[in-house]
């Protein structure tokens, strides 16, 4: 029988937009004439915030349901965000963005988190509806680009619409997710294998990750800046964006099955590997076409590490770690890391400038993938003693 999961795909269409409006924060920081150490600060202050509102707001589901918590962070989203646009001054601007993110920073986990539950009790593949919410990043991001023609003020109008979209969504479309997951194991068809998963595993896939993801923080914090620095036409970042996007595609077409050939940890060495090198050559990139080529590595960058964590948590860790790893996967995949890329992203660029730390953040990038590797080597190497011990 197929499996229709064309819900759970609309649904990530509009949670992955809001992701990609609040990339173009930084370009209208910049364009509203913020300096780096500024932009790193206020384009931090959602992450930061993330740090507590995760956590928080994934608390709260759990006691009032994880609807009811979907909606409240979808609504309050929608109009708070408005506050950014009509306060002046770096001040008002950094303390509205910590009120509106609060709420908006919980929009997508915490959506996403019903939307895994419920492709996984119709027995369907969340590779597939995941992908659809890479596709509306792409066209937002591009369709954000260019309405920038018509006035810095389109970013908050598109947002605060999609905001309110996803509280349509959560409210009519998915359904009660809360009495879906009792009954997942029995009829979830995909074989992913047995959860033999560790918190110690896990712990050494997050903390490299984390450190790798700030690239990701960095580069949506001053990409924009380098891209309006060179000149580019203003519409420019949001089509670089949606390339970025667009390029994650092909990956998610095939994501579980990739997985079950590579394993998550030599997946999660590739993804920070093909990060580093991007962000390595950005500068080496004179003009907006070779910009463009460079940025489609990012097909195997952010995708590559958000789905080797993902599918860890989901279906390597035994479930009773499940709750708590989403919630630190959440934390650093959209609050340590961005707060970390963004903030010292800020002061790198205004001691070296923009184009060295580029360079330098690539590097350190490339670099992390070692210690991983190492435990990778050890681990191989402990599993094939066990088996010869075994045989012996």
């Amino acid at each position: 029988m197929k499996i229709t999961i064309f819900k759970e795909a609309a649904t990530e269409w509009i949670i992955y937009s809001t992701l990609a409006l609040t990339v173009l924060f930084s370009q209208y920081f910049d364009l509203i004439g913020f300096s780096p150490v500024q932009i790193g600060i206020l384009v931090a202050t959602m992450p930061t915030v993330s740090l507590i509102s995760n956590p928080f707001w994934f608390k709260i589901s759990e006691s009032i349901g994880k609807k009811k918590t979907a909606c409240l962070v979808s609504v309050s989203a929608a109009v708070l965000i408005w506050l950014i646009f009509v306060l002046d001054g770096f001040i008002p601007k950094l303390v509205s963005l910590a009120l509106a993110g609060f709420f908006l920073s919980a929009v997508l986990p915490i959506t996403e988190n019903r939307v895994v539950i419920s492709v996984k009790s119709k027995g369907g593949r969340f590779d597939h509806a995941r992908l659809w919410g890479t596709v509306g990043y792409s066209v937002m991001a591009i369709t954000a680009g260019f309405s920038l023609r018509l006035g810095l003020f389109s970013i908050f109008a598109l947002l605060s619409s999609v905001a309110a979209i996803a509280f349509v969504m959560n409210l009519f479309v998915i359904k009660d997710a809360d009495i879906m997951s009792k009954n997942i194991e029995k009829k979830q068809k995909v074989n992913m294998g047995p959860r033999n998963g560790s918190p110690k595993e896990f712990l050494i896939m997050i903390i490299p990750a984390a450190l790798a993801l700030s690239l990701v923080g960095f580069i949506s914090a001053f990409l924009p800046v380098y891209i309006n620095r060179k000149g580019f036409d203003i519409s420019s970042v949001g089509l670089t964006f949606s390339i970025m996007a667009f390029c994650e595609v092909p990956f998610l077409f095939f994501a579980e099955k990739i997985i079950s050939k590579i394993g998550n940890v030599k997946l999660l060495i590739s993804g920070m590997f093909f990060l580093g090198l991007r962000t390595f050559l950005i500068p080496v990139a004179d003009s907006f076409f070779a910009l463009l080529l460079v940025q489609m590595i990012h097909g195997w960058n952010y995708i590559v590490i958000y789905f080797s964590l993902f599918n860890y948590i989901h279906y390597k860790l035994p479930e009773k770690y499940s709750t708590k790893a989403q919630a630190v996967f959440w934390m650093v995949a959209q609050g340590l890391s961005f707060f970390m890329g963004s903030v010292f992203g800020g002061f790198f660029v205004d001691s070296f400038g923009l184009e060295a730390s580029f360079s330098y953040f690539g590097v350190f990038g490339m670099l992390l993938t070692i210690p991983l590797a190492i435990y990778l080597y050890v681990k191989h190497r402990e599993e094939k003693n066990n088996n010869l011990g075994e045989h012996g």
